[in-house]
């Protein structure tokens, strides 16, 4: 699994991914591409599709000071995300979709994604339940935040690597009381 190259979805029958426009510019691509994630950063995915998160790890420009107050001392990799999301997080099921490396090029290696310009046919389908396990599994720590734009600003604006995944979706902090 160290090398899969992975494509998470909320539906069950996929049988051929196709080229499509990106639903943002965020990495920089702008032409139609199939989409996967790499199996360093698949913990940051095992998610609802539309579920905001706020994803980070310690990398070599990682101080100490920000390891300390952000990461702690038990984890290297955390995946954020508001409490109320827990029941939808709770009750979804994912499918994993392998999908061969040979067309894949990399996007952007800090969030781990691989795209291609081909049609591509699934290796393999692994059905996830149990997320919160899955990600921990990975080595990463599903964390509850309760303002998550908040949090996600000090990340950001810290020395570790990130990535914000949905954040639009995020819940304002009115009414997450």
């Amino acid at each position: 699994m160290n090398q899969a190259l992975w494509h998470v979805s909320e539906q069950e029958d996929i049988e051929v991914f196709r080229p499509r426009l990106p639903p943002s510019l965020d990495a920089g691509v702008t032409e139609p591409v199939v989409w996967a994630v790499s199996t360093s950063r698949l913990a940051n995915y095992l998610l609802p599709r539309e579920c905001p998160r706020v994803c980070f790890w310690r990398s070599d420009r990682s101080t100490e000071v920000d390891i300390a107050t952000l990461l702690g001392s038990h984890t290297t990799h955390v995946v954020a995300v508001d409490p109320l999301w827990m029941p939808k997080i709770v009750a979804t099921t994912l499918f994993l979709y392998e999908l061969p490396r040979r067309n894949f090029f990399c996007a952007d290696k800090n969030a781990g994604y691989f795209v291609s310009r081909r049609t591509e046919t699934p290796i393999q389908k692994v059905v996830l339940t149990e997320l919160r396990r899955r990600i921990e599994h990975l080595g990463a720590e599903l964390r509850l935040v309760p303002d998550l734009s908040h949090f996600g600003s000090r990340v950001a604006a810290s020395s570790l690597s990130f990535s914000l995944i949905r954040m639009r979706n995020a819940i304002p902090p009115a009414y997450a009381a």
